[in-house]
Parts: C-alpha cells; sequence; structure tokens
C-alpha cells in the first residue's frame, strides 16, 4: 500500500544549486526521538505505516528491537533515555523518496518532538562533467585550496572479483571523526557505468546535521543549500601575484558549480545572549500591543494561537539556530 504524503509542506526539490542540469538529494538520514513515548508516534512522524515494516530477529546499535522496511530501519527497546532511532542508508533515502520524499516535512517533525540528528548527508550529483577528480586532485597538490579543514587526502579501491564496478578514487575534505566531511568521487567508476557521474558528498553529524536539518526544514531549495554549506568550507583557486592566498580567485569551474549562491554557516552561536536580545526586545516593543490584544480579545486566546502558528511557518535558519540542539 502506497502511503499519502504528509500535507502539511511539499516535498524538497530534486534540483541542484543554481544549475538546473545537477541533481541534489539527501542521501543518508539518522536520528533519534528520545522524548517519544510510542512507536505509533515514530511512524507518524517518517510517514510509513506499521504494516509495511517487518521485525528482525535481532536488534542492533544498542536496541534490543528492529523493524525495517528495506532499508529504513527503526531501533527501539534500548537502554533508558535512548530514546527511538531510526535511520536510513542511501538505498534507504531512495526508497523514503518513493514512498513520500516529504524531506521538508520530515525534519520540521523530528524537530517538534525535540529529535536529534546523528547523521545527514546531501550529496551533489554532476552528470555533465563541469570538473574532474583529476582537477580536483591537482588542486590538492599544489596546495591551491581555501578551505576550513586543515587537510585533505585521496584514496584508491580496486576490485579483484569479475563483478563490474566498485574501482575508483575518493577524495576527502575533513577529518572521518569530524562532524562535518566533504568527500568527492566518481559515482559511475563505483557502479561500473559508462559517462559521466561525479558526486560531491557533505556528511554532517551531531550538531551539524541538526542545524543543517534546520536550514532543510524551512526552504525547499536543497541544492542552494548544500552548495551554500560547500562555499562555506571548501574552494579552489587560481594563482596570483597578492602574497596572500585568501584573495587568490575562486577557480571559474567550482563556481559555476556552486553557482550564485550565499554560504551557508553550520556554526553554534552563543545562544543565550541571543535569545536574552529577542526577549527584552519583545517587552520593550511587542509586550504593550499584546496586552491590548489580550484585553481585547477578553482572555479569548485562538488570536495569539494563530499568532504563533504563522510566526512558526516564518521561521527562518537564523532564528532557529538560537535554539539549543537536544540530545
Amino acid at each position: 500500500m502506497r502511503h499519502v504524503p504528509p500535507s502539511d509542506s511539499p516535498p524538497t526539490g530534486n534540483t541542484g544549486a543554481e544549475n538546473t542540469s545537477l541533481a541534489s538529494l539527501i542521501d543518508w538520514c539518522a536520528f533519534t526521538l528520545k522524548d517519544s513515548d510510542s512507536l505509533e508516534k515514530v511512524l507518524s512522524v517518517i510517514g510509513i505505516p506499521y504494516q509495511d515494516f517487518i521485525e528482525m530477529p535481532k536488534g542492533g546499535l544498542g536496541y534490543k528491537r528492529q523493524l525495517r522496511n528495506g532499508n529504513i530501519a527503526i531501533f527501539e527497546d534500548g537502554a533508558e533515555g535512548m530514546g527511538i532511532h531510526i535511520e536510513m542508508s542511501g538505498k534507504g533515502c531512495r526508497e523514503f523518496d518513493s514512498f513520500t520524499g516529504n524531506w521538508r516535512g520530515l525534519f520540521r517533525r523530528v524537530h517538534a518532538l525535540s529529535g536529534h540528528f546523528s547523521r545527514l548527508d546531501v550529496a551533489i550529483d554532476d552528470r555533465l562533467g563541469m570538473f574532474s577528480l583529476e582537477e580536483v586532485q591537482e588542486k590538492m597538490k599544489r596546495r591551491e585550496v581555501r578551505s576550513r579543514f586543515k587537510k585533505g587526502r585521496s584514496t584508491e579501491s580496486y576490485e579483484f572479483s569479475d563483478t563490474p564496478g566498485k574501482d575508483g578514487k575518493t577524495l576527502y575534505f575533513g577529518s572521518g571523526k569530524s562532524d562535518i566531511q566533504i568527500r568527492i568521487y566518481d559515482k559511475a567508476a563505483e557502479q561500473g557505468l559508462d559517462g559521466v557521474w561525479l558526486r560531491t558528498e557533505l556528511e554532517c553529524r551531531n550538531v551539524r546535521a541538526d542545524i543543517l536539518a534546520q536550514h532543510l526544514s524551512v526552504s525547499d531549495e536543497l541544492g542552494a543549500i548544500a552548495a551554500g554549506v560547500l562555499k562555506n568550507y571548501l574552494a579552489f583557486i587560481e594563482p596570483g601575484t597578492d602574497s596572500n592566498k585568501s584573495r587568490w580567485a575562486v577557480s571559474s569551474w567550482w563556481s559555476d558549480f556552486l553557482g550564485a549562491v550565499e554560504r551557508v554557516k553550520l556554526s553554534i552561536r552563543k545562544i543565550e545572549r541571543t535569545i536574552d536580545q529577542v526577549k527584552e526586545w519583545t517587552k520593550k516593543q511587542v509586550a504593550p500591543s499584546l496586552a491590548l490584544l489580550f484585553k481585547f480579545f477578553e482572555g479569548d486566546f485562538q488570536f495569539f494561537d494563530e499568532l504563533i502558528s504563522d510566526g512558526e511557518r516564518r521561521l527562518k535558519p537564523r532564528h532557529l539556530a538560537m535554539l539549543p540542539c537536544t540530545g
């Protein structure tokens, strides 16, 4: 039975940054609902009915029970405080796309239940060949890179069986142990396919995954957000006469790939001070108007409920970033 997508928001689009020839997609999603008191509530969050899952013989990840629908897994019955954990691998994300594809709605519902994302990956697929692995690796060797990461590395793998594919090279920026890492690799070679298919992946964990999900919960522009994060963390540059590398021009092929997007920061702000400023501004500027409306409506809170609901729909990432990340 195919599930009807929740109606609270449209599905996240599968378009690229600014270049519509690029395809962007969620490629891994894992989150925990620690305050959830029922499996039914979890199923309502992901939008897939219980009868579409099967119970596995064993649990996993420290949980005693595991339910699966293909590559979408639910883990429950863990130690006190562990809550319920949901994990979608890359294939699981494609299965979620075929079920509802409503990523924005998923992110909103997880945050509404104070959920915590432990991992969230976004990928941009280039099938036109806007740049090559060789160009990127050459920039790495020449140190013609401007990045928030201290190091980059490359790995090569070879498949010894007769099965086509699986050979390939991957370029990494950032540590696998950190909360953010960028990978660029030949997806066509991995799949044993002819033609051009270069994938650039952004892997976010823990706090960075939470903040990325906050951005995606208020925007359908998946490609633009992914490109904005890449732009904030990594740039390939052209040597110039200036002794300061930070003033060297960005390589045209990288600029074309990212498009004209703003940088998207996945940084942690000073929460207490920022929230205090909002509170003080509300007291000074809004409190008299709210008191007047309260008297006018004679204690009827319907208008205020509608006001809060409307305000919640208009929240931007800069607003959500003030909230503390749970978990």
